[in-house]
This record gives C-alpha cells, sequence and structure tokens, in this order.
C-alpha cells in the first residue's frame, strides 16, 4: 500500500495553503516559546546578551525557514512526482494505471483529473478498436459481390449485362457508404451513425437484396423468400439493409448441407417481422444472449456468431425495435428482427 494511503481521512479535504499555514503557525508558536523563555531568564547566561539573543534567534530562524521549506516540499513533490511516474506508465501503455494520490485537496484533484483522462484513453482505444473490426467486416461483403459478379462477367459467356454491371456499382457505392461512416466517425458518438429514417418499400428492397445473394452463390446455396412482395416501413434503409445482409451470411455461414434458406416476412399490427431462418445446428440454448455478442465461437467449430450479429443488435436497438432467435424444432435456427410499419 502507497504511504499517501495511510494518511488520515482529513487531509484529503486540506488545502495545501492551510497545511502550510498550521506548519508556519507551529513555528512562531515555539519560536514565541522560546523567546519567553530567554526574557524570563530561564536561558543560559550568554544567551542574556542582546546581541547573543539576536544572532540565536537569526540563527533559529533560518534553521527552522529551511526546515520548514524541506518538509512542506518534500509534502508537495512526493505525491506530484508519483503521479509523474503514474502518468509516463500510463503513456507507454499500461492501461491498468490508477492515480490514488490523496495528500491533500490539490492533489486529490489532479488526481481525479488524470482518472478522467485515462477513461477517456480508454474510450478512445475501445472506440478504435471497434471501428476496424467493424470496417472490415463491413467491407467483406459488397467486397465479395464485387468480386464474384466480375468473376463470373469474365468466365462465364453471357455474364457482361448491364444488370451485373449495375450490381458491380452498387455495391461500390456501399464501400463507399462505409467510408464515408470512417470519415463521419470523428463526429459521432457512435461507429454506426446517427439513424437516417425514411420511408421506403421493404419488400422491393428485401427481394432485391436477395436476387444478389442468389445470383452469387453458384449453387451452393438457395435462398427463399416468403411473404407480401410490397410492404412499406419508415427505417434507415442502409442499416436496415445491413442487417439483412448480416442475418444471411450468418445463415449461409452455418447452414445445413442443403444449403436452403428462408427469409419469410409478415406484417403484426404496426410491425414488420422478419424472419432469417437456416438448417443448421442451431444455437446454444446455454447461453442464448451470448451469440449478440462480439466473437462469440461455436462449439463445433463450423466458423463463428461474430460482430455480424453484434452490429445487428445494436442497429436494431438505434431504431428501438426487437430483434431476437430460436431454434427451430427439427434443426436449425430462426434470427428475426422487427420494423416500424407505415402507410403507403
Amino acid at each position: 500500500m502507497k504511504k499517501s494511503e495511510h494518511r488520515p481521512r482529513w487531509m484529503a479535504k486540506l488545502s495545501l495553503r492551510w497545511a502550510i499555514l498550521a506548519y508556519l503557525m507551529s513555528f512562531a508558536l515555539v519560536l514565541v516559546v522560546w523567546i519567553g523563555l530567554l526574557q524570563g531568564g530561564r536561558m543560559p547566561l550568554l544567551l542574556r546578551d542582546p546581541w547573543a539573543t539576536y544572532i540565536c534567534v537569526a540563527i533559529i530562524t533560518i534553521l527552522g525557514a529551511l526546515g520548514l521549506g524541506l518538509i512542506v516540499s518534500r509534502q508537495i513533490i512526493r505525491p506530484i512526482l508519483r503521479l509523474c511516474a503514474q502518468a509516463k506508465s500510463l503513456a507507454s501503455g499500461e492501461r491498468r494505471t490508477v492515480f490514488q494520490e490523496r495528500s491533500y485537496r490539490e492533489v486529490a484533484e489532479l488526481s481525479d483529473s488524470l482518472n478522467m483522462a485515462r477513461q477517456e484513453l480508454e474510450a478512445a482505444e475501445e472506440l478504435r478498436r471497434e471501428m476496424l473490426v467493424t470496417v472490415s467486416h463491413d467491407l467483406r461483403t459488397p467486397l465479395s459481390m464485387i468480386a464474384g459478379y466480375a468473376e463470373a462477367m469474365r468466365d462465364l459467356p453471357g455474364e457482361n449485362t448491364p444488370e451485373n454491371i449495375q450490381v458491380i456499382l452498387d455495391e461500390a457505392g456501399r464501400l463507399s457508404s462505409v467510408v464515408n461512416d470512417v470519415l463521419d466517425r470523428a463526429r459521432r458518438e457512435s461507429f454506426l451513425g446517427a439513424l437516417s429514417l425514411e420511408r421506403f418499400d421493404y419488400g422491393a428492397v428485401l427481394r432485391w437484396g436477395l436476387s444478389r445473394y442468389q445470383a452469387l452463390s453458384a449453387g451452393r446455396w438457395h435462398v427463399r423468400c416468403e411473404g407480401p412482395r410490397h410492404v412499406t416501413v419508415r427505417a434507415d434503409r442502409v442499416k436496415v439493409s445491413r442487417v439483412l445482409y448480416n442475418l444471411l451470411n450468418n445463415a449461409v455461414d452455418h447452414g445445413g448441407a442443403d444449403g436452403e434458406v428462408v427469409v419469410r416476412t409478415s406484417i403484426r399490427g404496426a410491425v414488420v417481422r422478419t424472419e432469417v431462418i437456416d438448417r443448421g445446428p442451431g444455437i446454444d440454448t446455454g447461453d442464448p444472449a451470448g451469440i449478440w455478442r462480439e466473437h462469440l465461437r461455436c462449439e463445433e467449430g463450423e466458423g463463428h456468431y461474430g460482430l455480424g450479429l453484434a452490429i445487428v443488435r445494436r442497429i436494431m436497438e438505434m431504431h428501438g425495435m426487437d430483434y431476437g432467435a430460436d431454434n427451430v424444432p427439427g434443426g436449425g435456427a430462426v434470427f428475426w428482427f422487427e420494423l416500424p410499419a407505415a402507410e403507403k
């Protein structure tokens, strides 16, 4: 335990100026007592001479001032030196550093300020890490789309069509959107950015995205869509697309041998519910909430419920809407989310 931690609690509230004043008063009291003894004739005969008295008083005053200065300087400098050493440790990367100096009120306030700076530094580091993993995750899908369609246009006769070129252009636009999110990060509280709510035909957006996944599958999986063709919602179109893409990626990664994925949409009163159903091993019933955390790996080792579901969780929480996941009887899992319905 540090020496400063043995001090009485009242000293942490004691201002340094009052401590210096107390030292001065103590020294003055000693000096007054000494002079009183001298005037009372209780001092040695040598000191009864006026000049000897003046010299002794001067010497005692100088020595007392030096002693007082040494004591005060040690009381002031020691905790500050300890804070400096801890600050250097923090600057070198030791994030567990905690400033605990409480010698005097000013030192305690400085210690608290350094602790606040440390917490802000930790928050900035966490946001930087979040930005890196989120960007790397969000770049994967559009890059895969662009590469897949470009290879198909190069290798397969008849695939060099305006529709496929448009897909590449649209996915390049998604990449641009991710880059813009990164640029906006400096002025936004969350890396996901603020919501941009609008009314749009969710059914059309849903089928448009599913058709691209199906075209990219090369027969490895089959995506089937069920539900109304046109339904209007009020939400952030770009972020809802990210939710859909992430759930589709998750279903494809964890799907069964038949590679079938069902996307079902239904209207339930004032909300539109979307379910993404796969035929994989299902989710861990022992920790159902854990799948929404970052980088939670599956027991079977078939990939992981990673950052994609964490992004889904955060986007749905930003919308203030429900989401969840359940096991399907007979095998598989269903991941669902809801959006607010809007009038056409």
